[in-house]
């Protein structure tokens, strides 16, 4: 949609340029600062690229209740940056596209939504992982399917986000916005 595919962990720039832009402090008031430093680059007319090399990212000993947090937050982010798009997210939904797939195809949307998550599930982690381990994703990818709504719908409403210990507001552009302290009378 012309945005730039930045991802924070694997970011690569020049400091100097940076600096030109702004530096880091300019993104010490957003959550999604692999964003808007993407969008920092382009608007100043530099290319965004994306590397061919696969980074991998390990996320091993993630709770349920921690994966989730994280995608209410992605989901949180979204709503705040693309509204709009944030909006007919449920349309990549297969789960959710489900009782429409069943009116054209009948019991055999059973088939379809099966073909589809395999494909994009299964078919992601073979294309980026090789076969090692692939039941993985078939056995998640059905719990994350039906958690993802729940996110999409909490995430368009929710205006606070914990992050690294702080409980913040998240307004739009994902700017944050630390709560006041209340001093606590102990008398």
């Amino acid at each position: 949609v012309g945005d730039a595919a930045v991802i924070g962990k694997s970011t690569l720039f020049s400091r100097s340029l940076l600096e030109k832009l702004g530096g880091l402090s300019r993104l010490s008031c957003v959550l999604a600062e692999d964003f808007i430093l993407g969008k920092m680059f382009e608007n100043a007319g530099h290319r965004v690229v994306i590397a061919p090399t696969v980074l991998e990212s390990p996320s091993s000993g993630l709770t349920l209740r921690a994966a989730f947090s994280r995608h209410l937050r992605w989901a949180m982010l979204r709503w705040r940056l693309r509204p709009t798009a944030a909006l007919f997210e449920p349309l990549t939904s297969p789960l959710l596209m489900l009782p429409f797939a069943w009116e054209v195809f009948g019991v055999g949307a059973l088939l379809w939504l099966s073909i589809v998550l395999v494909v994009r599930d299964l078919g992601g982690w073979v294309t980026l992982r090789g076969w090692h381990h692939a039941w993985i994703p078939l056995l998640l990818a059905p719990m994350r399917e039906f958690a993802a709504p729940f996110a999409w719908a909490i995430g368009a409403f929710k205006r606070h986000v914990t992050w690294r210990g702080r409980r913040l507001r998240l307004s739009a552009g994902t700017l944050l916005y630390a709560e006041a302290v209340r001093a606590v009378d102990a008398s």
